[in-house]
């Protein structure tokens, strides 16, 4: 998208890579905001872009990559709760309820919101099984359309 000539280094964690990176044995990397955050508040990272969509409240002041002429660029992350697939559907009834009053309650909210998970907002995707379990979403593909747009492979 881009077209720049990047090596990438791979890692087991995030933990390791920031180390490297606060050490100076790398010179950028991409992480989710609850990795993030704490480094650059101490100090020790200085956060660059932001890869979504929008500016988080967590770093207002970081331009996205798209703001900073890369436009179209987004790559947002979003997590799901997941269950085997074979659990009983009332059993998924029960866990979308239970988490969807846990995360409508004062302090999840506030923890998700200063670790960068609030940009969107959290909410349920409405409808069935597949869908509660993450199939269907829009973002699911999106690497694979890159690649597939640069004839590259996983």
């Amino acid at each position: 998208m881009a077209n720049i000539d990047i090596l990438h280094v791979p890692y087991r964690g995030a933990g390791p890579a920031m180390n490297d990176l606060i050490a100076g044995h790398v010179q950028m990397f991409f992480d989710l905001m609850p990795v993030v955050l704490p480094q650059v508040a101490a100090g020790k990272v200085r956060a660059l872009a932001n890869a979504g969509a929008k500016r988080p409240s967590a770093l207002p002041d970081v331009p996205t990559v798209a703001e900073q002429g890369l436009v179209g660029f987004d790559a947002s992350s979003w997590y799901g709760v997941v269950a085997p697939a074979k659990t009983p559907e009332a059993v998924l009834a029960k866990l979308r309820d239970e988490v969807a009053k846990a995360l409508g309650r004062a302090h999840p909210r506030a923890w998700f919101g200063t670790r960068g998970g609030l940009r969107q907002g959290l909410r349920g995707v409405p409808g069935g099984r597949d869908q509660e379990m993450g199939r269907g979403h829009p973002d699911l593909g999106r690497e694979s359309r890159l690649k597939a747009d640069e004839g590259r492979r996983s």
